[in-house]
C-alpha cells in the first residue's frame, strides 16, 4: 500500500512536471514568434525609410540635373545671340566695304539673320 501511494504521488508530480515543461514550451515559442514578428515589422518599416530616403536623394539629383541643363541652354542660347551679333557686325562692314545701299545692306543682313536663326533652332530640336 504505500509502494502504491509512492507511485501515485510520483505519477501527480511527473504529470505536473510534465504540463509544467510544455507551458514553458508554449509561452517560449510565443515569445519567439512576438520577437520575430517584431523584427519583420521593425525590418519592413527600416526598409521603407530606405526606401523614401533613397527616393528623396534620386528626386534631388534629378532637379540639379534639370536645373544645370537649363542654365546651359541658357548660356548656350547667351552664346549663340552674341555670335551671331559680331557675326552681324562683321558681315555689315564687308557689304559697307562693298559700297552697297543701306537698303541692300539691311536686307542681306536681315536675310543672313533669318538663316541663323533658322538653323540654330533646328539644331536646338535635334
Amino acid at each position: 500500500k504505500t509502494q502504491q501511494l509512492k507511485r501515485a504521488r510520483e505519477s501527480v508530480i511527473w504529470e505536473l512536471e510534465q504540463r509544467h515543461l510544455q507551458e514553458k514550451y508554449h509561452l517560449f515559442k510565443q515569445q519567439v514568434k512576438e520577437q520575430l514578428s517584431l523584427q519583420r515589422q521593425q525590418l519592413c518599416k527600416r526598409h521603407g525609410k530606405d526606401k523614401e530616403r533613397a527616393s528623396r536623394f534620386h528626386q534631388t539629383l534629378l532637379e540639379e540635373q534639370r536645373a544645370q541643363c537649363a542654365q546651359e541652354c541658357a548660356r548656350l542660347l547667351r552664346t549663340q545671340r552674341t555670335q551671331l551679333k559680331a557675326q552681324l557686325t562683321q558681315l555689315k562692314l564687308a557689304l559697307k566695304g562693298q559700297g552697297l545701299s543701306g537698303q541692300e545692306v539691311r536686307q542681306r543682313l536681315s536675310q543672313v539673320q533669318c538663316e541663323e536663326e533658322s538653323a540654330q533652332k533646328e539644331q536646338r530640336q535635334a
